[in-house]
C-alpha cells in the first residue's frame, strides 16, 4: 500500500480547510440534527477554518489523494496541573475516502506531534451518536475516560 501523503496545513490551504469543516458539519449534522452548532453556515466555518490556521498553540495537518486535500487533523497542546496534553480538536475525513487509511495515518501524525511535543497524552471528544467514530478511536487503543454534558443556554 502506498503511503499517504500529509503536510501541516497553512493559510494557502484555507479553502480546502474550511470544505473538510464543512463536510464535518454535515456528517455532524447527519447524527444530532437539532445541535445549532451544525447550523451554521458554510462561510462561518470559513472564518473558523482561518482563525484556527492562526491560532498559537494549534497545529492542522491535511492528508491527499491524488493532489486533493481528503483529510484533516486538528491538534492542540494543552497544559494541565499533571503535564501537556495533547487534544485533537478534529479529525474529519471527506467521505469520497473514508475507510481508506486517512484517518489512520492522521492520527499517527497527530500522536507523532504529541510525542514530539512531550505530551503526556492524548484526548479527543466524540459526539455521543458517533458510533464509527468511536470504534475508530477505540481500535486505536483509546479509552472512553469521561462523560461530556452539554446543554443550550437560552439567549433573553
Amino acid at each position: 500500500m502506498t503511503e499517504i501523503p500529509v503536510r501541516p496545513a497553512t493559510l494557502e490551504d484555507l479553502p480546502d480547510v474550511a470544505r473538510l469543516f464543512v463536510v464535518l458539519k454535515h456528517h455532524h449534522h447527519e447524527l444530532v440534527p437539532d445541535a445549532p452548532r451544525y447550523q451554521v453556515s458554510n462561510e462561518d466555518w470559513g472564518r473558523w477554518a482561518h482563525d484556527l490556521l492562526t491560532k498559537e498553540g494549534v497545529s492542522a495537518f491535511l492528508s491527499f489523494e491524488n493532489g486533493r486535500a481528503v483529510g484533516l487533523v486538528v491538534v492542540a497542546l494543552v497544559g494541565k496541573p499533571w503535564g501537556v496534553a495533547c487534544e485533537i480538536e478534529t479529525l474529519v475525513i471527506d467521505d469520497s475516502v473514508r475507510g481508506g487509511g486517512h484517518g489512520e495515518r492522521l492520527m499517527q501524525v497527530a500522536e507523532d506531534f504529541g510525542r514530539d511535543s512531550g505530551a503526556l497524552g492524548l484526548r479527543v471528544d466524540v459526539l455521543d451518536a458517533n458510533i464509527q467514530g468511536k470504534r475508530f478511536y477505540e481500535r486505536r487503543d483509546y479509552e472512553r475516560i469521561a462523560v461530556r454534558y452539554g446543554k443550550p443556554i437560552e439567549q433573553r
